[in-house]
């Protein structure tokens, strides 16, 4: 499981999935998680980790 969450730290909505030990990548908003998951779409589409 990958997170992308914008509020990843300590007291953000988003923080449960840190504490969870959730891989997690930090975003700054719906523009950049779009970014994040065309680039994580495109590694697994060519095969690359």
């Amino acid at each position: 499981m990958i997170f992308i969450g914008d509020a990843l730290f300590e007291g953000g909505n988003d923080y449960p999935a840190v504490e969870a030990g959730v891989v997690c990548i930090p975003v700054r908003g719906p523009g950049e998680t779009k970014l994040v998951i065309k680039a994580i779409a495109a590694c697994l589409a060519s095969g690359t980790s």
